[in-house]
């Protein structure tokens, strides 16, 4: 057809197909020919689709499903309420909304174990397992990472912010950052600047509709004193002049002078040229340090423009110190404890957890002990850039308790590999404490003994499991390795979506069939996190064990 010969790009789904078009007439001529038509006594739905998200970029921040009811706001008070729709209510008040709402999750939950004849759990000791919510110690300006979109705002002016609109009626605008509580002030005043800088330069933002312009985004990681930003831009047509930009930009964003009168400090800055959503993300470093770092429980890490770094890093303290607890707890007989009856548990410093006091050398796990033969593997599964297998390595090696312990860390993304094994290596973990590979986690699982230093053996060693899955969770894959896994007694899965883990958690769960081979886990606990104050969303921590 017409429409065919016209798209420029055409992706088939099951019930569904995306067309992508070089010009909004093609677009618009090819719903009107495909809306309505009648194939096989079925009438076709054409319209538009919001813009395909940049491959690699976050989403969390975004405002494109605002509701109509905020139509009459003004832009600032919109992006407020859209990113941070609790930030007018008292902390208390955020964390008891959050702690409900992992109440009502535990209680779908609950129902899919039912229905998939999970019999290992009585749902009412099910939901006291449910521990108090724990909060983020920073809830302002928290976000060390966050991605803003160049556009026009409601009048057509230039804006750098966040995108909000009905795409279905092609209609977008972006609205501005300076009521957002979770953004830091540094942030702030370094977007206010390159607001300016884009004016300065007379290149107006890419429209996303007529495939036109040159600014799509600027990515900010702040970490303290070390700032990394990203443009991203639709590539230019004169190579020549894309490099002047090039180069005006990064000497911009780091003369010195701008700590002083712009009060803004910038350290690294790279370029990234993206002319689909779904191109391979490609950084190119123009000026500036290549890397920036930031240190969470006493371990520093390098971080490299696309790896995945907690958003808030002192909730991360929280939330590793909270999977170092459960670590921890692994040999003590916790099964059936309940969680007390306040909404909120503040969290024990890592140093804490493993003190030197006779109370905690009496109740330290004997896996820990190094008179006992049995050796440890830590099994930090979608290990991303290793954070948290190092922390608690790390953490361990400080208090002389990893003499048993081995890390092995698993990851798909090879460049994060490289960035887990350097983040080792900074933290004195060597080839003898630890290994990170890139690979499917379910073919890794079954050649983990030629992985092993020579004097450590699957079959002897105790494996403990950390699964941090992406926001969707995991491949049914790797659910299976680890049912199979059968020595992996304990598995400490992290969620920075709840309602989207009940499958790989129902699923770790099942009875024992032809399909869902090895022993069931059964939980054990769970803890709230408070990952993102002044947002819906909190993660999980869960301890499953068999």
């Amino acid at each position: 057809s017409t429409v065919g010969a016209s798209a420029r790009k055409i992706k088939c789904f099951k019930g569904k197909a995306f067309f992508s078009f070089s010009s909004i007439e093609d677009a618009k001529n090819a719903i009107a020919e495909l809306n309505n038509l009648e194939i096989k006594g079925k009438k076709l739905l054409a319209k538009y689709a919001r813009p395909e998200p940049l491959k690699g970029h976050d989403r969390s921040l975004s405002c494109e499903y605002v509701l109509d009811k905020n139509k009459n706001e003004d832009s600032k008070t919109i992006a407020r309420l859209c990113v941070t729709p609790l930030a007018d209510l008292p902390y208390d008040e955020q964390l008891r909304q959050k702690l409900n709402q992992s109440e009502k999750l535990l209680s779908s939950l609950v129902k899919q174990l039912d229905n998939a004849s999970v019999t290992s759990f009585k749902p009412l000791l099910l939901k006291q397992r449910l521990e108090p919510i724990r909060p983020s110690p920073r809830i302002i300006g928290y976000r060390n990472k966050c991605e803003f979109t160049v556009g026009e705002s409601t009048d057509g002016s230039l804006e750098v912010g966040f995108v909000k609109g009905k795409f279905a009626e092609n209609q977008h605008y972006v609205v501005p950052i300076d009521n957002c509580p979770n953004i830091s002030d540094q942030m702030k005043r370094i977007v206010a600047y390159f607001k300016e800088f884009i004016t300065d330069t007379g290149y107006p933002p890419f429209n996303e509709f007529n495939r036109e312009g040159v600014w799509r985004m600027l990515t900010i990681r702040e970490f303290g004193c070390d700032v990394m930003i990203i443009a991203t831009v639709f590539p230019m047509k004169q190579i020549k002049d894309e490099e002047v930009l090039k180069k005006n930009f990064s000497e911009k964003f780091l003369n010195p002078i701008n700590f002083f009168e712009k009060r803004f400090r910038v350290t690294s800055v790279y370029w990234q040229r993206l002319e689909n959503a779904s191109d391979e993300v490609i950084y190119e470093h123009i000026g500036g340090a290549r890397y920036i770092y930031e240190t969470i429980l006493d371990s520093r890490f390098r971080v490299s423009p696309g790896a995945f770094f907690q958003t808030n890093t002192a909730a991360a303290e929280v939330l590793y110190s909270t999977i170092l607890e459960k670590f921890m707890s692994i040999e003590e007989n916790s099964v059936g404890d309940t969680a007390d009856d306040s909404t909120v548990k503040t969290f024990e410093k890592a140093d804490d957890l493993l003190s030197d006091s006779p109370e905690f050398q009496k109740k330290k796990p004997k896996f820990l002990c190094s008179n006992e033969r049995k050796h440890t593997l830590l099994l930090d599964i979608c290990c991303g850039t290793g954070t948290i297998g190092v922390c608690i390595l790390s953490s361990l090696k400080r208090k002389k308790m990893d003499e048993n312990v081995f890390l092995l860390g698993i990851e798909l993304v090879e460049a994060a590999v490289k960035d887990a094994l350097h983040n080792a290596h900074d933290n004195f973990l060597f080839e003898k404490q630890c290994c990170f590979i890139a690979g499917e986690a379910s073919a890794i699982f079954q050649s983990i003994n030629g992985i092993l230093p020579p004097n450590m053996h699957l079959e002897d060693s105790e494996v403990i499991g950390i699964l941090d899955p992406p926001r969707s969770g995991v491949h049914d894959s790797v659910i299976l390795g680890c049912r199979t896994l059968s020595n992996m007694k304990h598995l400490i899965y992290v969620s920075c979506h709840p309602s989207m883990a009940s499958k790989n958690l129902t699923d770790l769960c099942r009875p024992t069939s032809k399909k869902y081979a090895g022993k069931p886990f059964h939980i054990e606990s769970i803890v709230p996190v408070d990952m993102f104050p002044q947002t819906i969303h909190c993660e999980w921590v869960i301890k499953l064990c068999r």
